[in-house]
């Protein structure tokens, strides 16, 4: 569950797991794995995402798989292995050898902890580029509440 804090919309997001850890996901999504059990691919038909992983297995690209845009973002990871910095890019530019547009950058400050050791606070400075839609840029704080059974 994460909330956004502050002048932010606030959002919502449960995310249900088996007994054996895994995500549980609508039966209309294909999953695939690589040979070592890693996700690579959600393809929800309209949408899906694609990853890439480095020598930790720690999630380095996420591509979201859209029909009307592909977004991707590439992932910088602390010492501790969570997200510091996200690179997003969006549609290729014909004007730089369709290379993908860079649309922003959010930077990740981890500011609370539980027993265990996963982040509960963090703020998130979002930078925006001449080829971001969304305008100026903007910061907030996320909320991350863990249940441990």
């Amino acid at each position: 569950l994460i909330l956004n804090r502050g002048k932010a919309n606030k959002f919502e997001c449960d995310v249900e797991f088996d007994n054996n850890g895994s995500r549980v996901i609508n039966s209309d999504v294909t999953v695939k794995r690589n040979s070592e059990g890693y996700l690579i691919l959600i393809d929800g038909g309209l949408d899906g995402e694609e990853y890439e992983y480095d020598a930790n297995w720690r999630v380095t690209t996420r591509k979201d798989l859209d029909t009307s845009t592909q977004i991707e973002r590439i992932i910088k990871f602390d010492g501790d292995d969570n997200p510091i910095e996200t690179e997003i890019y969006g549609e290729p530019d014909p004007e730089n050898n369709g290379k993908d547009k860079p649309v922003g950058k959010n930077k990740y400050e981890y500011l609370e902890s539980d027993s265990h050791g996963n982040w509960t606070l963090r703020s998130v400075e979002r930078i925006e580029t001449e080829y971001s839609s969304y305008g100026e840029d903007r910061e907030w704080m996320e909320e991350r509440v863990i249940v441990y059974y």
